[in-house]
């Protein structure tokens, strides 16, 4: 298995690099145009497609009986990595939601635009986070204000 693409990691999952092929805009495209919003649907519908197997395998996964194990050190450790599925999962939980809410703000046309100031967010930084609703401005005052444990927020 030399391939990236028959690569698969421990999970099952294949490597994010073979998600889907980078979107390149046309020479004239304007922001957020049909092409734009579309290419964007396929892949949140894709990332939304592997969360939900990948939360049903984990399912199958801690069906194994725990008790069923023989050795101590043999549940312990299946725990453990029960405890590990779980958190994986729960972050997994947090990721679809953000991909249920990109989903509707392509569907109401709103994506690509910042939450808090309206201005674009940018093909490039939604390429590299598809599921920002920040302008990078706005992320850095944001990040800005949680690391000097600000809770009020403020936009540009």
């Amino acid at each position: 298995m030399s391939s990236a693409k028959q690569q698969t990691n421990k999970r099952g999952r294949k490597p994010a690099a073979d998600k889907k092929a980078a979107y390149v805009p046309g020479e004239n495209e304007k922001y957020m145009s049909k092409r734009q919003l579309g290419y964007f649907r396929q892949l949140f519908e894709q990332m939304r497609s592997e969360i939900l197997l990948n939360n049903e395998r984990l399912v199958d996964a801690i069906k194994i009986d725990v008790q069923a194990l023989p050795d101590e050190n043999d549940r312990a450790s299946k725990e453990s990595e029960f405890t590990v599925e779980l958190r994986e999962r729960e972050r997994e939980r947090r990721l679809l939601a953000k991909v249920d809410a990109a989903l509707l703000r392509v569907d109401n046309e709103h994506f690509g635009y910042c939450t808090e100031c309206g201005d674009p967010i940018g093909l490039k930084r939604l390429l590299a986070r598809p599921v920002a609703t920040l302008c990078i401005e706005c992320k850095n005052l944001q990040e800005a204000f949680e690391k000097s444990g600000s809770t009020s927020e403020q936009s540009h």
